[in-house]
């Protein structure tokens, strides 16, 4: 892939690049399929998030077309490995969701697809129930359906859990995201990062004459802006400011003569006791911490 396939993006969080949803309850895997195949005709109504105009332009990546075909996969592949009858509340069925800002990526399908075939990579291609692209709102994405049969059991809950799904974030990033040229802000902005990213966007938006302006929506929206910029500022096309102050310079002579401040207690016999993983990520290159530069040839 050409890394300057895709315009520098953002995983501020699973919620921006990358996101799922479990499903749960009788039918609930006919019914996404449903919306993903855009055969609610409520949806497609007036006042509505769904351009009807543009639903021509959506596509199927994977998976049956029509969502009783979906549904009817499921209960195939759920027969076939003797799994009983569900629990009300068992997840039936987790729905991936992959977006990315509005021209965002020159090869937006290559994205989607590439997308599409890690999932199909980590739970296992019979897994996959439908992978379908929407163009037809506000920002393209792709909806991918995942039977969570694993081991011969479903077990939903557990192949999301905290620490599976912080492992997913980071491989989904590497492997999807980082050949396509994205890149990660800063997980949380504080300080004066974050105050000066939220005057850029209001800036922008202000440049653009954005009819959100004189949306009544408007107090809100700039109150989350405020709490949350960096998502805003990628979706305007924006980088998050970095607003650390640079270092005092010093001369050759002053920094030879320094006592330096090394610590007053004597070394420590066990060098990297109470690093935790957020630590060991940062000194390896995270795009997160000032030490990226650290160690940059080892695979995060």
């Amino acid at each position: 892939m050409d890394a300057r396939a895709c315009k520098g993006g953002t995983l501020v969080s699973v919620g921006a690049i990358l996101r799922f949803k479990k499903l749960t309850g009788s039918g609930i895997v006919r019914t996404a399929a449903a919306h993903n195949k855009r055969t609610i005709q409520a949806e497609l109504g007036a006042g509505g998030s769904i351009d009807a105009r543009l639903t021509g332009l959506n596509e199927v990546l994977a998976g049956p077309l029509k969502p009783d075909d979906v549904a009817d996969r499921a209960r195939a592949r759920m027969a076939g490995a003797g799994v009983g009858k569900l629990r009300k509340d068992a997840v039936r069925a987790l729905e991936f969701v992959a977006s990315l800002a509005p021209g965002q990526c020159a090869d937006e399908r290559g994205f989607f697809a590439a997308a599409a075939h890690w999932l199909a990579d980590k739970f296992g291609a019979d897994n996959i129930l439908s992978a379908d692209v929407h163009r037809d709102e506000a920002a393209p994405h792709l909806h991918v359906l995942v039977l969570p049969l694993i081991g011969g059991r479903m077990a939903g809950s557990d192949a999301v859990a905290p620490p599976q799904w912080m492992t997913l974030q980071k491989e989904f990033f590497e492997a999807v995201c980082v050949p396509f040229g994205l890149k990660r802000y800063p997980r949380r902005l504080v300080g004066t990062s974050k105050t000066a990213t939220f005057a850029a966007v209001l800036a922008e938006v202000k440049r653009r004459n954005d009819p959100v302006l004189t949306s009544a929506l408007w107090p809100l929206l700039r109150d989350r802006i405020e709490a949350t910029p960096g998502p805003f500022a990628e979706l305007l096309g924006l980088e998050a400011i970095s607003a650390s102050k640079p270092k005092k310079l010093r001369s050759m002579t002053a920094i030879f003569t320094s006592k330096g401040k090394g610590s007053q207690k004597p070394e420590s016999d066990e060098p990297y006791k109470g690093l935790n993983d957020r630590t060991l990520y940062l000194c390896k290159g995270s795009q997160n911490s000032s030490v990226s530069n650290v160690a940059t040839t080892t695979p995060v």
